[in-house]
């Protein structure tokens, strides 16, 4: 491919809104930012992540902020990657309710959210059951015809002594 001499560079991402007022906060997927107040999101690897400045007080929210940590930790890393990411933006959309100061609405919200983790937790065990049932039944049916298999062979043999012995 030819070089085209009068081409610009191509153009530079802009960095992040939040990096601003939180340089060191690096998330992958942003659920809420308010300026000079909160960001809350999800970082590269996975996690739920934040960040608050002096502005927000969350003194009264350490009940929130434990059980943050602790749904989070029930949402396992086996789960499909789509089950995982919706639950960990619920609980961030909760997290951001209480640090916007809208108690009410972050206690809903968190229900919601821990609804959704237990039934997912109750679906994706289902799925690890059927697949370890799918693989019971695949052994059984390898047994079945390796009898059927043998049982057949035997039959052939036994024919060709009986015969011989006529």
């Amino acid at each position: 491919m030819k070089d085209l001499p009068n081409c610009p560079p191509p153009p530079r991402p802009h960095p992040p809104c939040w990096e601003k007022d939180f340089p060191t906060l690096k998330l992958k997927h942003l659920t809420r930012y308010h300026s000079g107040k909160f960001a809350v999101g999800i970082d590269p690897d996975g996690d739920i992540d934040w960040e608050t400045t002096d502005a927000v007080d969350t003194s009264e929210m350490e009940h929130l902020l434990a059980s943050v940590e602790h749904y989070e930790l029930k949402v396992e890393s086996w789960w499909d990657a789509d089950v995982q990411f919706k639950a960990k933006r619920m609980i961030c959309a909760a997290l951001a309710c209480a640090l916007s100061g809208d108690a009410d609405m972050a206690d809903k919200v968190f229900g919601e959210a821990r609804q959704h983790i237990e039934l997912a937790a109750l679906d994706q065990n289902r799925l690890c059951e059927i697949d370890a049932l799918e693989r019971k039944i695949t052994w059984l049916w390898v047994w079945l015809v390796a009898a059927f298999a043998v049982i057949g062979a035997g039959m052939y043999w036994f024919g060709k002594i009986v015969e011989r012995m006529q």
